[in-house]
């Protein structure tokens, strides 16, 4: 099986951060007898995070995507990922009632532009967060076509 990481993030290309994602994940993946065959990353925008994953999916059986899933303007991963599998998105009321929870149990105050933190695209599995306000998801899709 060959797998791939894409990060998404512009402040990993304009220097404004470090792609430490990266590097926790290909040591994550070497622990289940995994080695990346590609790192890629991408800026913000849904037409770089498409062309990404079209690149990526010729290259690879799995596709391990980090970043992009707060709830900011700028965090267009769900949207991009939805586009590229040509699925709908969908907010999920066990996801949402799970982030309104997270929220109260800490004593802050829930905002309804969190609520795109509980959008997945259709037949997506959500991923749990036990530290953080956004779940991953994984989403399968059949591509022909691979280089």
């Amino acid at each position: 099986m060959t797998v791939a990481i894409l990060t998404v993030g512009s402040e990993i290309l304009d220097g404004r951060g470090v792609n430490t994602n990266s590097s926790y994940l290909s040591q994550s993946l070497l622990g289940c007898g995994l080695i990346p065959d590609l790192i890629l990353s991408c800026k913000d925008s849904v037409p770089s995070v498409v062309d990404a994953l079209g690149f990526l999916s010729r290259r690879a059986d799995v596709i391990v995507v980090t970043g992009g899933l707060g709830p900011t303007s700028d965090d267009l991963t769900r949207e991009s990922v939805a586009e590229f599998c040509g699925a709908d998105l969908e907010v999920r009321d066990d996801a949402l009632d799970r982030l309104k929870r997270f929220y109260q149990d800490r004593g802050r105050r829930y905002d309804s532009s969190n609520q795109k933190q509980a959008t997945f695209p259709v037949g997506a599995y959500a991923i749990g967060n036990p530290s953080g306000t956004a779940e991953g998801f994984s989403i399968r899709t059949f591509l022909h076509g691979r280089e």
